[in-house]
């Protein structure tokens, strides 16, 4: 059985109904860099027949502040967040600017907005904001992208069942030559064709593009990148990572959305670190401690041998302040006896029988 052609018509009115029904539809395109994932989203929104019209220098968000300020004060409209990666990616989640936008997404869904996000990849998002997702868009190459939904189920955790489409995913790749069989997945629900922006769009696109995009990383960096980009970009990122800003996911994210590899990003970081002296690396910011220690299969940190073999540890910390006691010397009659402390040799009688039996009747307060 083959997959279900969409194109943008039934899309859109997926969408119109969500708004004419009083529910919000919140959709997330995803794809690699280049696939046309800002191309889908134009053509999306820009045919929708809904009350408020999309406005593309309106409409088209990068900010943070500019996402809070749309969902609070929007009703029945477009929010196209096109660097939504910058807003609402796992890497940062736990910060308070990121609480701060999943409740205004929980709060404002009575006020019945399209919701639209391009990011990189979707499993990497926040587990609550993907469960606020309707629709997700995959853009497997240009011109062609997956239409997904969740499955709808009472019980599962996880709608989008990514654990077993990761599973069926990784066979397509231990296959050489094995085309992908989208069919399999369990949330795939069609497929979508869509073509190029106009030059009239495009160029419009990227007017309004520039403009906002500067304001991108505004909330990480300090300086907009003039001059030599590429030395900026690293000082500004050096700055952010030796103030402990930035974590070892939002390193990879950014390094993803500039095309660039993440480790020759990382080893750059370094040698900038070392040209200033600095003994630390980049793991050293990015990462907590306790996932810089290494651990076993059970959890337990790892130490050295020096270490794992300190008597300080082994020994119980209520034991370690109290002083040890000597050992009180046995007394054995007719044996010479040491005292350590006085040097003195004590010699103690040997007791006969008539001694024996006396002592006893004492003890016990009787006589035979």
């Amino acid at each position: 059985m083959g997959l279900l052609i969409w194109n943008l018509k039934d899309l859109r009115e997926v969408l119109e109904g969500c708004i004419n029904n009083k529910f919000d539809a919140i959709v997330f395109i995803e794809g690699n860099r280049g696939l046309g994932k800002s191309t889908l989203a134009w053509k999306i929104v820009s045919g929708l027949n809904i009350p408020m019209p999309f406005h593309p220098k309106r409409d088209i968000v990068f900010t943070r502040e500019e996402v809070l300020k749309h969902l609070s004060t929007k009703k029945r409209g477009v929010i196209w967040c096109d660097e939504l990666i910058n807003t609402a990616y796992n890497r940062d989640f736990y910060q308070e600017e990121q609480k701060t936008l999943l409740k205004a997404l929980q709060m404002f869904r009575d006020s019945c907005n399209i919701f639209v996000g391009c990011i990189p990849k979707f499993v990497e998002m926040d587990n609550q904001i993907k469960r606020l997702c309707k629709i997700r868009i995959t853009v497997v190459r240009r011109g062609l992208a997956l239409i997904q939904t969740q499955m709808p189920s009472i019980y599962i955790a996880d709608g989008w069942d990514i654990r077993n489409n990761q599973k069926i995913e990784s066979k397509w790749t231990l296959r050489k030559g094995s085309k992908p069989k989208y069919t399999q997945l369990s949330t795939v629900r069609g497929i979508l064709k869509f073509s190029d922006l106009s030059p009239h769009q495009r160029e419009e696109y990227e007017a309004i593009k520039e403009e906002k995009r500067g304001r991108v990383f505004s909330e990480y960096q300090d300086v907009t990148l003039l001059g030599n980009p590429e030395k900026v970009f690293y000082q500004n990122l050096l700055e952010q990572i030796v103030a402990g800003k930035i974590t070892n996911d939002m390193l990879e994210t950014i390094a993803s959305i500039n095309g660039r590899d993440k480790e020759k990003v990382r080893n750059k970081l370094n040698n900038l670190l070392k040209e200033k002296g600095d003994k630390n690396r980049v793991r050293d910011y990015v990462m907590p401690k306790d996932k810089r220690e290494r651990k076993d299969k059970l959890g337990f940190v790892i130490k050295s041998s020096e270490q794992a073999f300190s008597m300080p540890e082994l020994v119980p910390p209520a034991m370690q302040d109290k002083e040890e006691k000597p050992m009180q010397e046995p007394v054995v009659r007719g044996a010479v006896v040491e005292e350590k402390k006085e040097h003195k040799k004590i010699v103690l009688p040997l007791l006969n029988d008539e001694d024996e039996e006396a002592m006893t009747q004492d003890i016990l307060g009787f006589k035979g």
